[in-house]
């Protein structure tokens, strides 16, 4: 048997540009804790379900009154601000290139 070889440590990934939190995930955020107070012993998983009926019977005037809240409003218009740099569009390149070539039979 050969030695086991230590792998390098992966590089560190970039920092990811948090999304918007959506309507829904608001209305959650907003919601959940009186869902708990009414509900004290439902599961995580209950609580969601009920969560999701009660956005279910929202209307639609509702439902975009979370789409317009300030988080939401910033958030968008920060991820509008700041294009994607060129170099992460290389890097993403030039790892297809490397799969390829490791899928094809080897690296040359």
């Amino acid at each position: 048997m050969s030695p086991k070889v230590a792998k390098a440590a992966a590089p560190a990934k970039e920092d990811k540009k948090k999304r918007a939190p959506s309507p829904y995930i608001l209305f959650c955020a907003e919601k959940r804790a009186g869902i708990k107070a009414d509900n004290p012993t439902a599961s995580f998983g209950e609580t969601g379900k009920l969560l999701g009926q009660m956005w279910a019977k929202l209307d639609d005037a509702a439902k975009a009154a979370y789409a317009a809240t300030p988080a939401n409003k910033k958030q968008q218009q920060q991820q509008q601000e700041a294009p994607p740099t060129p170099v992460a569009v290389v890097v993403a390149a030039d790892k297809k290139k490397r799969t390829k070539k490791a899928a094809a039979g080897g690296e040359q």
